[in-house]
């Protein structure tokens, strides 16, 4: 089942808290505006009431909304209700940018075989402050662009065991990668075939 057209179906987000899922979807047709907070307050007492020790969230983003996406991987620490605990990531589409770096922060990472994945640092709006410096002192520009740049690549190192060096390379251009490929590569853990529907039992998985 395609994966936007599964979510558009079942798009009430508390449909989906219920079950102990968040949703992480670019679609205008869908209100994204539903806070980070309120999805895994809701998802994390329900997981709690179906006594089951994991929530699972469904990631089609380019990752673009960095402000709210940062909101989800802090709530992912403050709402964890113990240290065994489990998120199980679901890549259904896209996942780029922002969004691959919510993914890896997922104990469990889970991939249907057609989607695609991307890590850089995604689209930079440039602040006043920002172009002036680029102007006057471009050098420090570009450092403070290769620090960010660097603290991604250090996760990714981390969690995938892959080289910080090969991992640079990737990460200076815009490669899009398989599931395939990012299985072979330690971005993911498992590649399925179909989408979970809400009423789907998902087992716990193990961390790594």
């Amino acid at each position: 089942m395609d994966a936007p057209r599964f979510l558009r179906k079942e798009a009430d987000f508390k449909q989906f808290n219920s079950k102990g899922i968040v949703v992480l979807i670019d679609d205008p047709r869908l209100d994204m505006s539903t806070s980070a907070y309120i999805q895994f307050e809701a998802a994390t007492q329900a997981a709690n009431q179906l006594k089951k020790n994991h929530i699972t969230i469904f990631i089609d983003s380019f990752g673009e909304d960095s402000s709210l996406i940062q909101q989800l991987i802090g709530c992912m620490h403050f709402y964890r209700p113990k240290k065994d605990f489990k998120y199980i990531g679901r890549a259904i589409g896209v996942c780029f940018s922002h969004a691959f770096m919510l993914l890896q922060q997922c104990d469990w990472r889970i991939s249907l075989n057609a989607s695609r994945f991307l890590f850089n640092l995604g689209r930079m709006p440039l602040p006043n402050s920002s172009l002036t410096t680029l102007f006057a002192d471009s050098t420090e520009f570009v450092n403070n662009y290769n620090g960010l740049l660097n603290n991604i690549i250090t996760t990714v190192a981390t969690r995938s065991g892959q080289s910080h060096e090969i991992l640079a390379k990737i990460a200076h251009f815009d490669t899009i990668f398989s599931a395939q490929s990012a299985l072979e590569l330690n971005f993911i853990d498992e590649i399925v075939e179909s989408v979970p529907t809400t009423s789907t039992r998902i087992d716990d998985r193990p961390a790594f």
